[in-house]
């Protein structure tokens, strides 16, 4: 009888830890991205998200990262407009 290989490490990992990967995967260029996708402005996606339009700008240049909330919106967007 053969040895049983290991999963893969992905199946590995807690659903806390996938979510937490799935989430840090907004970079700036990623937000700029699915904006552009949707066809928006800074501002129609700040407006989505009830943020500041300087709040948009400054993901998209990497001053700031969006808190957990706000990646989750992004995540969902993302999925609601096929990105």
């Amino acid at each position: 009888m053969s040895p049983i290989p290991a999963p893969p490490a992905s199946l590995l990992q807690s659903s806390a830890s996938r979510a937490r990967n799935r989430y840090q995967a907004w970079t700036p260029q990623r937000i700029r991205d699915l904006r552009y996708h949707l066809g928006w402005t800074q501002a129609d996606l700040a407006a989505e998200l009830a943020v500041r339009q300087a709040t948009v700008s400054d993901w998209e240049t990497g001053k700031f990262i969006p808190v957990r909330s706000l990646r989750r919106l992004l995540t969902d967007l993302a999925y609601r407009s096929g990105f």
